[in-house]
């Protein structure tokens, strides 16, 4: 658990994500490819420069993050919301 999560009380298993898998689809926690043929190019905003390259997400990539997402909606909502700022604020400092 990060200093942070620690402070607040927040148990969470995103304190452990690895953010250097940005050539996968982040779904349900884990690291995941995409199963759609195609290539996309992941661009780093200001430079254009490919920072890396994935496997397009498909219909059941997108279904198994909603359903996901669907799933930690209630318990994500009973957050108090100071916690749920702070707590997205330090996840995108990767």
């Amino acid at each position: 658990m990060l200093p942070l999560e620690a402070a607040i009380g927040v148990d969470n298993q995103l304190a452990s994500i690895n953010y250097t898998a940005l050539n996968k689809q982040f779904i349900n926690g884990q690291w995941v490819d995409g199963h759609e043929d195609a290539i996309v190019d992941n661009l780093n905003p200001f430079t254009d420069d490919i920072i890396h390259t994935l496997r397009s997400a498909g219909t059941a990539d997108v279904d198994a993050a909603f359903e996901a997402a669907k799933q930690a909606s209630p318990a994500w909502a009973a957050t108090n919301p100071l916690v749920r700022r702070i707590f997205s604020c330090e996840r995108l400092r990767f």
